[in-house]
């Protein structure tokens, strides 16, 4: 029974935590973006990539196909469930590694947060560049 208690306690923390760190990212995309559109050199780089997700139900896919969405710089195209893939638009994708770097730090914290127990399944190895299948490009 305590330890249940704990675990659902140590669980807000992380889902607090998820937030704060949503909003520090979020704050600093905006700046980003904003500051790119307004400066006369952009560092614009836009591409999309693949990114297979370590996600094992729909609504953490949502999420984390939100909190990407909702971030600027950073838009989903479109999704698979089998495997559990993103194909999503970034804006800074000149060095793909570090794109994937950063989303994969994104879905960590993001899965830590929703998931009651934590537990995060090792990296999965991201594909080269791909198009989503299917409908007209």
């Amino acid at each position: 029974m305590i330890s249940r208690i704990r675990q659902y306690v140590s669980w807000a923390g992380r889902a607090v935590s998820f937030a704060g760190y949503f909003a520090m990212e979020l704050s600093v995309a905006c700046i980003d973006v904003a500051w790119d559109v307004i400066s006369p050199h952009s560092r614009f780089s836009p591409g999309i990539v693949r990114f297979p997700l370590r996600c094992r139900t729909e609504f953490e896919m949502t999420v984390m196909s939100n909190v990407i969405t909702l971030t600027p710089g950073t838009l989903t195209l479109a999704a698979e469930s089998s495997p559990p893939t993103l194909y999503i638009h970034c804006m800074y994708a000149r060095d793909r590694h570090k794109a994937l770097e950063g989303l994969r730090k994104f879905e960590t914290k993001m899965l830590r947060a929703v998931r009651v127990d934590g537990e995060v399944p090792p990296v999965v190895e991201a594909g080269e560049h791909a198009a989503p299948t299917g409908g007209d490009r």
